[in-house]
């Protein structure tokens, strides 16, 4: 096989390669490697509505000032992701980190509550949702 032909096929082999990856990305199955995306404590994951079981990463800033939310566990995908991940308790207005969402679909009703200092609010049903992971 001439040199040509087999560095042809290894770059077709290595784009092969990373069209797996970033389709893999896409669907959320490997969070743990995928790069978070910054966000600030206003994001939402709505423009993701429909994408059901994805999982995002995102990094949530410290010194965040708490946004609503709806929903407890599972929330309205219009309530702010940082504000959801302290309320689920996995990161903390302060300290800010990293957050793993999954997108699921709406729900017939939400019920808020208060924990780790954020106050989630009732609901009726809607159309996209979240959880935090």
């Amino acid at each position: 096989m001439s040199r040509s032909k087999v560095v042809s096929r290894i770059i077709t082999a290595s784009a092969l390669l990373a069209l797996v990856a970033i389709s893999a990305a896409g669907r959320g199955d490997s969070p743990t490697d995928a790069t978070p995306t910054d966000i600030n404590w206003d994001a939402t994951p709505k423009p993701f509505r429909g994408q059901n079981n994805a999982r995002l990463r995102f990094n949530c800033p410290p010194n965040g000032s708490a946004r609503r939310v709806w929903g407890v566990d599972v929330y309205t995908d219009d309530s702010s992701i940082c504000t959801a991940a302290v309320h689920a308790g996995g990161i903390t207005l302060a300290g800010g980190g990293l957050v793993t969402i999954e997108i699921r679909p709406g729900q017939a009703d939400y019920r808020g509550t208060t924990r780790n200092g954020i106050t989630s609010f009732d609901y009726d049903a809607w159309d996209g949702s979240f959880i935090v992971r």
